[in-house]
């Protein structure tokens, strides 16, 4: 008899567990839908194109690649859906529509799409749905790469790493995004010949995105956790006008930042804890002083200044899941006309008006999910938008002294059922 044996070694096998949102935790009942990372990586698909392949889902853009570009769900106005970045507001106070167009998703891990109902943690005024997308968690510490080169002279190119232990986590990611958007079209009137429609190359159209994104977390301990995460913009825009000529060089140029800290602590008997500080600023340049667009000659800046503080707290009591919410944002917008001298009387005649306002917005959420019976869940959401922060805490802690009051015996039970 003659034995034979072999032997193999195998590669090892690593097996990661699926995380879920560090902003939102508890479920939603409601129509939501997450897509990886895995849908859109290794590959150029732009924010507006992955948004647009989904459906319910209509973008709204001009010019091609990384200009102005917004998203409607279900027929709503752009000014109705809020978009996020790891919570953080991306729309303006005034109600105004979310410029996707100059958000990179190569530092993007998820995107979480909320149509109609969304969390009244992230915020409770989307009355046509809210994006929030998730910057990208590396389990470990590496790296990544890439480079595009496409139609319309689009480059695009990007950099990650992660450095990861036990107890802390740095990533970082660049990105650029250039191109010329000099696409061909049927010009009805062109300026050497408005008699004789022809094909021109559209000018005045290219766009120069440069990103920079920063996240990093450090456990204290198995409870507490504090997260920081910056990201910084320069956005410079072409804009080109409804008479297509080479003599048209006006553009928009964008300086934005996004800042934000969050100390978290999580314990199994009472639920996890929340606090987040945050401050955005955007300066926007608008240079058409040859009046080139057709709004006449301007040279304006827009300079806005966000500040936020937000509490979330949520636990989860056998049937019965809470979560609380209390947000406080404050923005500050300035106009200013550099070039020009701008009177006081100007604004009385329908003039120019150098502004300098501040808008606010506060509110209180409770949002609770009771499972009656498997697979039936019901949700009740209440939420309170309250111009006087004062109020809001009042009124919080009101409505907190009042349900504990009335369901104490319960609590207490729920509580010793979970102990024992």
């Amino acid at each position: 008899m003659i034995s034979v044996h072999a032997e193999q070694v195998l590669s090892p096998v690593k097996i990661i567990a699926p995380k879920d949102s560090d902003l939102i935790n508890i479920p939603l009942i409601g129509h939501q839908q997450r897509i990886e990372r895995e849908e859109f990586a290794n590959t150029y698909l732009p924010l507006g194109e992955l948004l647009e392949q989904q459906a319910g889902i209509d973008i709204q853009s001009i010019g091609g690649n990384g200009q102005y570009s917004f998203p409607t769900i279900r027929g709503s106005s752009g000014k109705q859906v809020l978009v996020f970045w790891d919570g953080l507001l991306i729309n303006d106070l005034n109600g105004g529509s979310a410029d996707i167009g100059a958000l990179n998703l190569s530092s993007a891990g998820r995107i979480d799409i909320y149509r109609g109902m969304s969390p009244v943690e992230l915020s409770p005024t989307a009355v046509g749905g809210a994006i929030n997308i998730q910057s990208q968690d590396l389990e470990d510490s590496s790296g990544e790469a890439g480079i595009t080169i496409g139609s319309f002279k689009t480059k695009e190119w990007y950099a990650s790493h992660n450095i990861s232990n036990s107890n802390s986590n740095f990533y970082i990611n660049v990105n650029q995004l250039t191109a010329e958007n000099n696409f061909e079209y049927l010009e009805l009137k062109p300026v050497n010949s408005p008699q004789s429609p022809k094909t021109e190359s559209r000018k005045n159209n290219a766009v120069d995105n440069k990103g920079l994104l920063t996240k990093g977390h450090y456990n204290f301990n198995s409870a507490v956790r504090i997260t920081a995460t910056a990201q910084l913009q320069k956005n410079i825009r072409e804009i080109s006008s409804k008479i297509n000529t080479s003599e048209n060089n006006a553009y928009l140029e964008q300086d934005a930042s996004r800042i934000q800290t969050a100390i978290s602590n999580t314990s199994n008997q009472l639920g996890s804890t929340q606090l987040r500080i945050s401050k955005q600023n955007s300066k926007e340049l608008y240079d058409d002083e040859n009046s080139n667009v057709g709004v006449g000659s301007q040279y304006n800046v827009y300079t806005t200044n966000k500040y936020g503080l937000a509490l979330k707290h949520e636990v989860q009591l056998n049937q019965l899941a809470i979560v609380f919410s209390a947000a406080n944002e404050l923005e500050q917008i300035k106009t200013d006309f550099p070039h020009e001298e701008i009177l006081p009387d100007d604004c009385s005649v329908g003039g120019k008006c150098t502004t300098d306002f501040t808008r606010s917005a506060k509110h209180l959420g409770t949002r609770f999910n009771i499972s009656i019976l498997d697979p039936i869940n019901v949700m009740l959401t209440l939420a309170v938008l309250l111009n006087d922060l004062f109020h809001c805490w009042l009124t919080c802690v009101s409505i907190f002294y009042i349900w504990h009051k009335r369901n104490q015996s319960i609590i207490a039970k729920t509580y010793q059922s979970i102990v024992l």
